[in-house]
């Protein structure tokens, strides 16, 4: 997905410059990736591009493909926070808004560089794997806010809506996908938003009778 740098209110600027390198790493290196393909950079170009040493590369990141992925963690993490923060609503519901609010809120701030990071993740065999493993946990945080949320629910309950979660993860994993492949320019939210109505779609004629 696309940048987000959160820093704490009141933060120094030793805090900001921190955050600023962080920056420079991850678009310095995304910029390598597409440019020379992810497997054929390394982390010495990326700290010679910088201006850095190797040493202050780690400090920030483990791998290479952490790079690519510390903002894409922290939009999950930015979800999950504004999932836990709507009790007024379904779950199921709390965590379609959290998706769409992330989407508006810091992706299409930044359409292009979140485009770019896709397209480079769809087609690295290994980077496919990794935003794989970062769904799997995702999805295992929602359904630790499920039995949160739902304290008197049947095990079908959950069951059920652990389902819909998911499958609303499998449509904001096909809406990025679609946006980073087919689109050009312009905001992902609308993308994001058509993967969820043609879930509700899909719900709608289920519940036809033939």
């Amino acid at each position: 997905m696309a940048e987000v740098y959160s820093i704490a209110p009141g933060a120094g600027r030793r805090d900001h410059r921190i955050l600023d390198l962080r920056r420079q790493l991850i678009t310095t290196g995304l910029d390598l990736f597409s440019h020379k393909g992810f497997d054929a950079t390394t982390v010495m170009e990326i700290v010679t591009a910088v201006g850095v040493s190797p040493r202050t590369f780690f400090r920030y990141f483990a791998t290479k493909e952490d790079v690519v992925f510390a903002v894409t963690h922290d939009n999950s993490e930015h979800t999950l926070r504004l999932m836990a923060a709507a009790t007024k609503v379904s779950v199921v519901r709390a965590l379609r808004d959290a998706f769409v609010a992330t989407a508006e809120q810091l992706v299409d701030a930044d359409s292009q560089t979140g485009r770019k990071r896709m397209q480079l993740i769809f087609s690295t065999p290994s980077l496919i794997g990794r935003m794989h493993y970062q769904l799997t946990m995702l999805q295992e945080k929602v359904d630790e806010l499920t039995r949160q949320r739902m304290p008197g629910a049947s095990s079908q309950e959950i069951f059920a809506t652990n389902i819909q979660t998911a499958a609303l993860i499998a449509a904001y994993v096909a809406a990025q996908k679609r946006w980073a492949l087919e689109s050009k320019r312009g905001p992902y939210s609308p993308w994001l938003i058509e993967a969820f109505d043609a879930l509700s779609d899909l719900g709608k004629h289920m519940r036809k009778p033939r």
